[in-house]
């Protein structure tokens, strides 16, 4: 069977990250990817479900709140700090 190249531009950031992943599965990132198209093949589809970032509870509540107005303004940078503690 013929191989076909394929080159694709990353985040350098995402990259190093990935490589670092895979090399402690004991992979190469051209490894992952190549099982990545063989596993989209035999599904039929993305072998995984695509999901965005969900916040947690605690931001939940913070955004609500922020939404009906209930939040409290600091009003320098030093009490800032002293709210978040540092």
């Amino acid at each position: 069977m013929a191989r076909e190249l394929i080159q694709t531009r990353v985040d350098g950031e995402i990259k190093r990250a990935a490589d670092a992943l895979f090399a402690s599965m004991g992979l190469s990132t051209q490894d992952a990817v190549r099982m990545f198209l063989h596993q989209s093949v035999t599904m039929g589809g993305l072998p995984f479900q695509p999901v965005a970032k969900i916040p947690n509870e605690t931001t939940l509540a913070a955004m609500k709140d922020a939404e009906e107005g209930r939040v409290h303004r600091a009003e320098s940078l030093e009490e800032f700090y002293n709210d978040l503690g540092i």
